[in-house]
């Protein structure tokens, strides 16, 4: 059986990370990486940039194969891992080829959730998550043909945007009464829908796919309602999950066990990146936060971690997306609309800047704002301060009322 020092799970962001931060702060143990993808790491962030034309492909890149050689890491591409025994710090690999480690790194990330509907499995059904998808989704938006997108969000949003870029008429089915009713309120859903449609998309909420229709290729999409939105390609972003099945009791909720420190409650076992649902003492509750980012944050801490250092991962997490003109969206904290949390719309500007809060406990836990990137320093200390707003939150609602009165 081989033995490694370092076994990191996971070739993204948060587990190469990791692994440059280990051996840039001295750490000398062999380092393995195992990785389900067949390439180096690439940027998730370029691969909407990739497949709309506006780089290479090869762009996405961020290392090669000497950048693994130089840092001494070794890239198990192409592998997956079936189980972990923390008993005996073995992970058991595809093969049945077994791993001893001294230290592991979990840091899986998410895939998208699978999309149980008639028709699904056909090619012409596209994903944004993977390089392979940027290039299948390259080559098949041509002008004139139809798209029709299943779901809204940020994945939503990009392949509207690459339609509006390759003149393709999209068509964007949203199951809620607004749009991305799981992350926005209703005067944001709105504005962002209307950013949209000033683009050409068309948006459908309340609707739900009850079919694709196929007859050699995709002609069409067959609502729950039994209308039929005609398309020749069909986009689907419905969420992503944390694949947990080969890590035992780590199972959460949402992701992968972790503490404050980012670590698992094994001994040498850590948790990074997307799959991580950990105590985030910022907003004050475990939670998983997917995004680049913070993936390469956590990356770097679990980094510091194997070199010895124990500290908590504290951190205001923030990601955004300005795809659209007019629809620039930076989101703090707590993004989600936790079934007990309340909302708070500050309208600064009708339909074109507002800055929305979510409260819990008497406390801001997340902000998300509407092309109002000056506010972000007030709404970023009202959720890291931790200050009460208890009895006063319709204030955060009142323009008139300073941010940082509270």
């Amino acid at each position: 059986m081989r033995e490694v020092e370092i076994l990191i799970i996971g070739g993204g962001a948060a587990g190469t990370t990791a692994a440059e931060t280990y051996r840039v702060g001295g750490g000398q143990g062999d380092v393995v990486i195992v990785s389900d993808e067949a390439h180096q790491l690439y940027s998730r962030v370029l691969l909407p940039h990739a497949a709309k034309g506006k780089i290479s492909p090869e762009k996405a890149f961020l290392k090669n194969e000497a950048w693994y050689a130089e840092k001494r890491i070794e890239l198990m591409r192409g592998r997956s891992v079936l189980r972990v025994d923390y008993k005996r710090s073995i992970a058991t690999l595809d093969g049945d080829e077994e791993i001893s480690y001294k230290k592991l790194l979990i840091a899986v990330g998410g895939k998208p959730r699978a999309w149980q509907m008639s028709g699904a499995d056909h090619a012409d059904v596209l994903q944004l998550q993977t390089y392979e998808d940027a290039i299948k989704l390259r080559e098949r938006l041509v002008p004139d043909m139809r798209m029709a997108i299943v779901g809204s969000g940020f994945i939503a949003i990009e392949f509207a945007a690459a339609c509006v870029e390759k003149g393709v008429k999209a068509t964007l089915i949203n199951r809620g009464p607004h749009f991305w009713t799981s992350a926005l309120g209703e005067k944001i859903g709105h504005a962002v829908q209307a950013a949209l449609e000033a683009k050409g998309v068309e948006v459908r909420n309340g609707a739900k796919v009850a079919a694709v229709e196929v007859e050699g290729g995709i002609s069409g999409v067959t609502l729950s309602t039994g209308e039929t939105v005609p398309c020749n390609l069909v986009g689907v972003g419905i969420g992503i999950e944390t694949p947990m099945e080969p890590f035992g009791d780590l199972r959460g909720t949402q992701g992968l066990l972790a503490d404050a420190y980012l670590k698992a409650s094994h001994e040498n076992v850590w948790v990074a990146g997307d799959c991580a649902e950990y105590d985030d003492e910022v907003v004050g509750f475990r939670r998983v936060v997917g995004n680049w980012a913070n993936a390469i944050a956590q990356g770097r801490h679990v980094g510091q971690a194997l070199l010895g250092r124990h500290e908590k991962f504290v951190l205001l997490t923030g990601y955004s997306t300005a795809v659209f003109p007019g629809a620039s969206l930076l989101f703090l904290g707590e993004s989600r609309m936790l079934p007990e949390a309340q909302r708070y719309e500050r309208v600064l500007e009708d339909g074109k800047k507002i800055v929305e809060f979510r409260t819990l406990g008497g406390r801001v836990i997340g902000a998300t704002l509407l092309n109002a990137v000056d506010q972000r320093a007030a709404a970023a200390a009202l959720i890291t301060s931790g200050v009460s707003v208890a009895g006063r939150e319709s204030d955060l609602a009142d323009p008139h009322v300073p941010l940082d009165g509270f």
